[in-house]
């Protein structure tokens, strides 16, 4: 049986990590969903963690944005993958105070636990049969 978030990322999933991140976490920021209209989405998050979904919720790709960038909307703007596919960004962002090891330590954490579609990270380490 698969574990219901694997591949998923919804409400409730939004939810768990902002509880998990607790004190990191940034309720003043542009957190939950966001619908995405291109690439000009306008967002000011300049720390923490995202979630791209597709209509139906499946998660397609997790990553982080860091103050070095413009911010999460110069990060979808330049982003490697096609966001074109995806239908809205969950923001999970995190207090300015947060060092960027521990954004990544919690973005490799939530790859790890939905397995993004388009994350390779969660296969880093494991045996292959």
């Amino acid at each position: 049986m698969t574990a219901s978030y694997l591949h998923r990322f919804v409400e409730e999933d939004f939810h768990y990590w902002t509880g998990r991140v607790g004190q990191w976490f940034d309720p003043t920021g542009p957190a939950g969903n966001h619908l995405l209209e291109g690439r000009d989405l306008q967002l000011t998050m300049m720390n923490g963690i995202y979630v791209g979904i597709t209509v139906e919720g499946t998660a397609l790709y997790a990553g982080k944005v860091r103050r070095s960038d413009q911010g999460a909307s110069d990060r979808f703007r330049n982003h490697p993958q096609p966001i074109e596919e995806w239908s809205s960004v969950w923001l999970l962002p995190f207090v300015a105070d947060c060092s960027d090891p521990l954004v990544r330590h919690y973005e490799a954490a939530l790859i790890r636990r939905h397995r993004p579609l388009w994350n390779c990270q969660h296969n880093r380490g494991r045996r292959r049969t």
